[in-house]
């Protein structure tokens, strides 16, 4: 799915960091605009990133999409369950139907077109971390869930 959306925007340069099993498959069916970054610093990938694209079939907590909000960089992710936790009310980012090629181009479409957009969305997907996703905050929900559990 990834290199299909890549395809749909032959004039935006894509990245992949990371490695695993199916690199060499991917390296064989990329074209010129998407670059193996290998594994890096997510922090370095992220601050040159205008865009985070993540098109899993499944995600149980997705640190990555929690990674690109926190540097504030505007998501469009898979409808998928981890990713609906983070981004269900829409605010800091955009979520495309799991496999789907058309909306994936749909909701990147106006954030390619707009500095503006990527900026507006980027900015509210890294308050939404700083408020929801921070030490202090998850220890006091889980702390909250015990004592509702213990009280019960």
């Amino acid at each position: 799915l990834f290199l299909d959306v890549a395809r749909a925007f032959p004039e935006v340069e894509f990245v992949i960091a990371g490695t695993g099993p199916e690199e060499g498959r991917l390296r064989a069916q990329a074209g010129g605009n998407v670059h193996f970054a290998g594994h890096r610093d997510p922090c370095e990938v992220l601050a040159a990133a205008d865009v985070f694209l993540l098109t899993s079939d499944y995600e149980g907590m997705p640190m990555t999409l929690l990674e690109a909000m926190a540097c504030g960089v505007a998501p469009v992710v898979s409808a998928v369950d981890g990713c609906r936790d983070i981004l269900g009310d829409g605010e800091g980012g955009a979520m495309a139907e799991a496999g789907s090629v058309r909306d994936f181009t749909e909701k990147l479409r106006p954030l390619i077109d707009s500095a503006a957009a990527r900026s507006a969305v980027g900015a509210a997907g890294r308050g939404k971390v700083l408020r929801s996703y921070d030490a202090r905050t998850q220890v006091a929900e889980v702390e909250a869930l015990y004592r509702r559990l213990l009280s019960g």
